[in-house]
């Protein structure tokens, strides 16, 4: 795995690929928060491959593939996720085409498509928020579960 490091408005800011060169940037504090850092992914930057992070995963581009973050994915509008994503907390303005689960809650903004299941403790729906999926409120701590657990349309 390569890293690439510089500085971005005083920000640590690194670029990581893997053994297959699929890359990623990302940018913190350099001494990290309890809540990890933030993960950008570009408007023109499509990601094959899953995606991995502690802190915060902000999707504006293209990702085929799931992400697990240990706090909080962000799609904003016009950015496109297919795969699943697992995490505490969602907040969706563009398109999900696959299953959340979020430990603690999810938020559909007015220009959001999701196209599978949610399992949350938590759902808040803004007015145009869509959802083509079975929604399963489950306690805090609950929601986040095994791929093989999860409830599937085929039965």
């Amino acid at each position: 795995m390569g890293i690439f490091t510089g500085q971005a408005n005083g920000r640590d800011t690194r670029v990581r690929s893997n053994e297959r060169g699929e890359s990623a940037m990302s940018s913190g504090s350099g001494g990290g928060s309890a809540q990890g850092g933030l993960s950008i992914v570009a408007p023109d930057l499509t990601i094959v491959g899953d995606l991995q992070a502690d802190g915060v995963v902000k999707v504006e581009g293209r990702v085929q593939g799931t992400i697990r973050t240990g706090h909080q994915v962000l799609v904003s509008p016009g950015a496109v996720i297919e795969g699943d994503i697992e995490t505490r907390e969602v907040v969706v303005g563009g398109v999900v085409r696959g299953n959340i689960r979020a430990s603690d809650r999810v938020e559909l903004q007015p220009s959001s498509e999701v196209h599978g299941n949610l399992i949350t403790a938590r759902l808040l729906i803004h007015e145009g928020g869509a959802v083509n999926g079975e929604i399963k409120m489950e306690g805090e701590g609950e929601a986040v579960v095994r791929p093989a657990e999860l409830v599937s349309s085929d039965g």
